[in-house]
């Protein structure tokens, strides 16, 4: 690709232990605060390291505020070694609440034995109260979000947006390498604020070109939501449309897509051939699409070999990059998301999903319906399962969210 100048001033960091060493290294050069929103977060060296960092800049005075989802609890215990940072003592709660932990471990080890995952008893962290306890932090983990976001921001001057969440598996080891995601990170000061605005509930599709953030919460307001938004962004590609997701299974968006390969634009899919979860809905959406093309050579599907984990959608020239999953019904999850219109930034993505796509293997949709069908069932019943009781709390979820709103006001309002 020819050189083009990078416009928007931020830049892709790839998951694996560059990602972490740079973000504890701008944690370690805080001076106001730290806003940190994660699904995701283990009890391990992944884990463990960031919270050491925010320790150390608590302890300099700097003001933490954490929103931690218990929802990203049940992939927290059902997956890896099974140790959540923040949610370590499940036991403790009643069955009934609605925001009980235990629940949501009982049936993330049914997940595990699913997929025949060998996790270990939940231990208790006491680093987890270190961190809680410090008179600069405030950490919002006690209610059930439905927050998939994966965001930082500090002192208003460098953010972070993407898929990353704080584990091992997407720091890697000299024996595993790191599940491929990606974090955009921003250094702009007016960037951060319209994101900070954005995450306050101050502002609705916040920015313009070359960034412009968005979320569910914002889009809900005009009567729309990320599910409506990705739709018509794919439905925009003209000439090229390139995705790499770790899930594909909603019937809309493989609609979508293909409406936009029958009208002739090139299409390339690429997903782990073994994903960590939702692995046989992934195949059963996949057959389905390739049936609906009929043949079309337009559409090429690759499945590579390592846990593609990354959410990026490229149309044509345009970018949509975050911590939004193909699989999901609509509105279910909130989700923080940035539309991308930097040639630069877009080239490179391009590049690495065609270098992505080029480990793999063509997925042609021989696999038979015996070998998919149960287990694809069983999956998509357990996202009705998640429809429908985020529908039954939607009035809970709603105040949850927005008092987490108002913390952010409370934190950074002087950057509003």
């Amino acid at each position: 690709m020819k050189s083009v100048e990078n416009k928007s001033g931020a830049e892709i960091l790839n998951s694996g232990a560059e990602f972490f060493q740079d973000l504890e290294g701008v944690i370690g050069e805080a001076e106001d605060f730290i806003l940190i929103k994660q699904f995701l977060w283990r009890n391990d060296e992944a884990g463990r390291g960031v919270a050491n960092s925010l320790l150390a800049a608590m302890e300099r005075g700097v003001k933490v505020l954490i929103h931690k989802d218990r929802i990203g609890a049940f992939h927290e215990y059902g997956e890896r070694t099974g140790q959540s940072f923040f949610h370590d003592q499940p036991q403790s709660d009643g069955v009934f609440g609605a925001h009980s932990l235990k629940t949501v471990y009982a049936q993330a080890h049914l997940l595990s034995s699913f997929y025949g995952n060998g996790v270990s008893p939940q231990e208790v962290n006491p680093l987890r109260n270190d961190v809680v306890e410090h008179p600069n932090s405030c950490v919002l983990d006690d209610s059930k979000l439905y927050d998939h976001s994966k965001v930082v921001v500090v002192d208003g001057k460098v953010a972070y947006v993407g898929g990353i969440g704080f584990a091992d598996e997407f720091k890697g080891s000299e024996e595993e390498k790191p599940w491929r995601d990606y974090m955009l990170k921003i250094i702009d000061e007016e960037e951060c604020r319209r994101l900070l605005r954005l995450l306050s509930g101050e502002e609705g599709l916040a920015g313009a070109a070359p960034l412009q953030f968005l979320n569910n919460s914002m889009l809900q307001k005009s009567g729309s939501s990320l599910h409506d938004y990705v739709v018509s962004f794919i439905d925009q590609a003209r000439e090229s449309l390139f995705i790499e997701v770790p899930f594909l299974g909603q019937p809309d968006y493989i609609n979508q897509i293909t409406r936009v390969v029958k009208s002739g634009v090139r299409t390339v899919i690429v997903l782990p051939a073994q994903a960590n979860s939702h692995h046989y809905r992934n195949l059963h959406f996949l057959k389905r699409l390739v049936r609906q093309v009929d043949g079309s050579d337009n559409l090429s599907v690759r499945m590579t070999p390592d846990m593609a984990h990354g959410k990026v959608l490229i149309a044509d020239n345009e970018m949509l990059f975050g911590s939004h999953n193909l699989h999901m019904d609509r509105a279910v999850l909130e989700e923080t998301a940035v539309k991308v219109d930097d040639e630069a930034l877009v080239g490179k993505m391009r590049e690495g999903i065609i270098a992505n796509a080029a480990t793999g293997t063509e997925f042609d949709g021989s696999i038979g319906w015996g070998k998919i069908i149960v287990p694809s069932r069983a999956e998509y019943a357990s996202i009705k399962l998640q429809t429908f009781m985020a529908r039954m709390r939607r009035e809970e979820i709603t105040r949850c969210r927005k008092r987490c709103s108002e913390s952010v006001k409370d934190l950074v309002g002087k950057h509003l």
